[in-house]
């Protein structure tokens, strides 16, 4: 049996409310029960009585009960779904067992790609399963920078997510210096490497980077989007990072954080498709 965690039930959650945008607490929890009890993360002798909430604290661990209680409340919380409107007082009675779903709640049940920040197993697992041989220190910040932007440290995640991203670009600048073919590049690069020149180091990626893709030694299923992606991503980490240890700024939005999160994955893989293809090639 798969243990459960809020990670897990947000994702089927977010499953239930693609089938239920509208409705009550408690039809939400039978959707989603029922889908736990299908996917064989939970077990109970039951079914036929889904139709009754309370059930739930049934089960053999009780926490469970209280976790959909927290998931509920993120979804409130982070605008996923709002309580019914209702006249006369436009929020009838202030009940929040009645909900709707918001428009930017229709945009995150529809994004089947986005990796949940919220749900660290199936996080990292995706990272690790679609990519062979990931970095251990990559995984690692990653997952420092996951688990403390759960905790609602953002000044925390903001770095050690930074720190996962720059430990992908030297990989990548190290994959780089390791398949070329020419010595004075090889040479140049490796000095900025040997001084940890982070600034130097993305403009001598990015001109080589572009230098191949002129000289079409890249193929095109490899290159597509890939500095785009990856300078784009790099630059937003590295100015959410600086705020969050420059004590003049100290202006870090959870809201762009976690989009810098649900990107990573993906970028990452792209990356690493780019790190693979220059170990097995020479440029």
């Amino acid at each position: 049996m798969t243990e459960i965690n809020r990670g897990i039930l947000i994702s089927f959650m977010k499953k239930g409310l693609k089938q239920q945008e509208e409705g009550s607490f408690g039809d939400l929890l039978r959707s989603v029960m029922q889908k736990l009890l299908e996917a064989k993360i939970i077990r109970y002798d039951r079914p036929d009585r889904l139709s009754y909430g309370y059930h739930i604290i049934a089960m053999d661990d009780k926490r469970i009960g209280q976790q959909f209680c927290e998931c509920y409340a993120w979804l409130l919380f982070n605008g996923v779904i709002i309580p019914e409107p209702g006249l006369p007082n436009f929020i009838s009675s202030n009940n929040f067992n009645v909900y709707c779903l918001t428009d930017w709640g229709r945009q995150w049940i529809e994004n089947e790609d986005e990796q949940l920040p919220e749900y660290e197993d199936g996080y990292v697992q995706f990272l690790k399963s679609s990519i062979n041989n990931i970095d251990d220190i990559v995984i690692q910040y990653i997952s420092e920078s996951i688990r403390t932007f759960n905790n609602n440290h953002i000044f925390s995640s903001s770095v050690m997510l930074g720190a996962s991203a720059e430990k992908l670009f030297y990989l990548l600048a190290i994959a780089l210096c390791d398949s070329s073919t020419d010595e004075p590049f090889k040479k140049s690069l490796q000095k900025v490497l040997d001084r940890r020149d982070l600034p130097g180091l993305r403009e001598s990626v990015s001109d080589q980077i572009d230098k191949l893709i002129h000289l079409k030694k890249i193929p095109y299923s490899i290159h597509e989007g890939l500095k785009d992606s990856l300078f784009s991503l790099f630059n937003n980490i590295r100015i959410q990072r600086n705020d969050a240890v420059h004590p003049l700024a100290a202006r870090i939005s959870r809201e762009q954080l976690r989009l810098l999160l649900v990107a990573f994955p993906h970028v990452c893989k792209k990356a690493y498709d780019f790190i693979l293809w220059l170990k097995a090639n020479k440029t």
